[in-house]
């Protein structure tokens, strides 16, 4: 039986190392800058707001290419971000609310000035022959200001699967330390810490 849990957990350390290195490649690769770029930003600071929160790498929160998508999307609730590409369930229930504290106020203030803009070209083609054309300041959307989401709560952890990239993941960003982690499953803490480097988690 130890033989069989050595291999499988050979044979998990070879996927995840291939899957850190794919996630590597992809983040070093520049986007084209997205219309709304100042949105971009904003979700950038947000995702970097997270990472130092969760302790983990930025694009382990999401990619560059996700948050390029929720600028073109702009979801407003979180059924709209699970659809964006790259959140799915768990990223949206962990992150999305954050990210849409910023998207909300952003997209009212969109509205906000297409229906002033509207508004002012009806008035000037009215006055057209009466008063000259008098251009309006362009209102600039307000910067929000980010609230961290509260910590996430304990997951059910199944401790007898420990060795699961996925089950160890949700264990570490659940807020446990490896030492905690380690006297729950009784895996070491040494191979729990080489564990948590080969997929990225901590450095």
């Amino acid at each position: 039986e130890e033989i069989a849990r050595q291999r499988r957990r050979g044979a998990d350390g070879a996927h995840l190392g291939q899957q850190a290195t794919a996630e590597k490649v992809g983040s070093i690769g520049k986007i084209e800058a997205p219309t709304g770029g100042d949105l971009f930003e904003q979700l950038r600071q947000v995702r970097m707001a997270l990472s130092k929160l969760y302790h983990v790498a930025p694009f382990i929160i999401c990619s560059d290419a996700t948050l390029t998508s929720m600028v073109r999307r702009k979801p407003e609730t979180l059924e709209g971000m699970r659809s964006v590409s790259g959140m799915g369930e768990i990223k949206t229930a962990r992150y999305g609310e954050a990210f849409l504290q910023v998207i909300r106020p952003y997209v009212a203030q969109e509205r906000k000035m297409k229906a002033n803009v509207k508004l002012l070209a009806e008035r000037a083609q009215s006055a057209a022959f009466r008063n000259p054309v008098r251009t309006a300041p362009k209102p600039m959307p307000p910067k929000p200001v980010y609230t961290p989401p509260p910590a996430p709560t304990i997951p059910d952890i199944d401790w007898d699967n420990l060795s699961d990239p996925e089950v160890l993941s949700d264990a570490y960003l659940s807020g446990l330390t490896i030492r905690e982690m380690s006297q729950k499953s009784g895996l070491s803490e040494s191979w729990l810490r080489e564990k948590l480097r080969s997929m990225d988690l901590i450095f």
